[in-house]
């Protein structure tokens, strides 16, 4: 398995970045536009790579300390693409 290979369901995904899949749900519902830059849907079903997942876990981490979805998604991804 590559990092970038998207290969995560939800639960996984949310099981590692620390957040309830509800939780990740409104993530992903509100960043409509973002949606793109951290998973991808394919048929019903969204997947999330290791670097997705390590950039979702980063900006929640930013979030938890004062920071903006928006805000925190940005610093998260720049290191990792």
């Amino acid at each position: 398995m590559l990092w970038f290979q998207r290969v995560f369901g939800r639960a996984d995904a949310a099981r590692l970045i620390g957040v309830s899949l509800g939780h990740l749900d409104v993530i992903i519902h509100r960043n409509q536009d973002l949606v793109d830059l951290f998973s991808e849907k394919v048929g019903h079903a969204r997947r999330f790579s290791l670097q997705d997942i390590c950039v979702l876990r980063l900006a929640h981490i930013l979030e938890r300390f004062g920071r903006t979805w928006l805000f925190a998604i940005g610093p998260a991804s720049c290191p990792c693409r």
